[in-house]
This record gives C-alpha cells, sequence and structure tokens, in this order.
C-alpha cells in the first residue's frame, strides 16, 4: 500500500511518484499538480491515494485494487491506467467498474497512450478532479499551460 499524506513530506511523495511506471507517474503527477493548485485556493479540496490496498469484495469473491483513488467533499473517484493487457480483460474491467459503481464510486479510465501527451493527460483527469472536489479546473494555470485547444504547447 502506497498511501502517503503530503504532511508525511514532500520527499517521500517525490519518491513515491518516481517509483511508479511512466504512465502511472504521469498520472500522479498531474493529479498531484491540480491538487497543489487547487489547495491554494481551497484547502483539502481533495485527497490523491496512489495505488491503494484496495478492497476485497465477498459477492464477487476478489481483490480491487485501484491505481488511483480520489476523495473529496463532493464524493471519490476512482482512475485507472489501461495499459495493452486491458484490451484483452475488457470484460473483467467493465465488471470491477460496475461493483465500484454499485459503492457510488465511478471509474474513470485512461488509455496509457493519453499519458504520453500531457495535454490529452490534463483534459482527461478534468473530469475526476470534477466529480470529487465541483471545482472546475479550466481555471486554473496547469489547464491553461497544457490542455488542447489553449493555445498550449
Amino acid at each position: 500500500m502506497s498511501i502517503i499524506p503530503l504532511t508525511a513530506g514532500l520527499q517521500k511523495v517525490e519518491a513515491l511518484v518516481a517509483a511508479l511506471e511512466p504512465g502511472h507517474r504521469a498520472v500522479a503527477e498531474v493529479l498531484l499538480e491540480y491538487q497543489h493548485e487547487i489547495q491554494l485556493a481551497q484547502p483539502y479540496a481533495f485527497g490523491v491515494l496512489i495505488e491503494p490496498a484496495g478492497a476485497f469484495s465477498s459477492v464477487q469473491q476478489l481483490r480491487i485494487r485501484p491505481d488511483f483513488v480520489l476523495i473529496g467533499r463532493c464524493g471519490a473517484a476512482v482512475i485507472e491506467v489501461d495499459g495493452t493487457s486491458h484490451n484483452r480483460r475488457y470484460a473483467s474491467d467493465r465488471s470491477r467498474d460496475r461493483l465500484i459503481l454499485h459503492s457510488g464510486v465511478q471509474t474513470h479510465r485512461i488509455p496509457i497512450e493519453e499519458t504520453r501527451n500531457r495535454g490529452h493527460l490534463v483534459e482527461a483527469l478534468r473530469h475526476p478532479v470534477w466529480d470529487v472536489c465541483g471545482i472546475d479546473v479550466r481555471r486554473l494555470d496547469l489547464w491553461w499551460e497544457h490542455a488542447p485547444g489553449t493555445g498550449a504547447a
């Protein structure tokens, strides 16, 4: 389990993020940047759990271990980074998504290809951030610096 609150120290968070696979690292970096920018105006708007231990479903007899969980004042969201192996596990992934949704939490799936383009990733993570804290990230500097269609490089 890799849950490290920012109060534990920025160095520990940076070390955790650096140890992630490249696609997951890119997602973590953008989420933490969103979190930092939003925190300037609204402290504790949402938290990011990176590769949490997950939960066990007694109904389906399986352990659900998401890539990321966001928790905020408006609820929670799961973010899954889908690599090439997910193409072969489509039915299994959808079953997990339904199980998580049954608990009231939406799963947002990001294809690994989108993690290679910072602008696309900034756009893809806009929706889960909105779901958990109700803040439109299009008002943040990070959006204007990287999102597609904003004139960003």
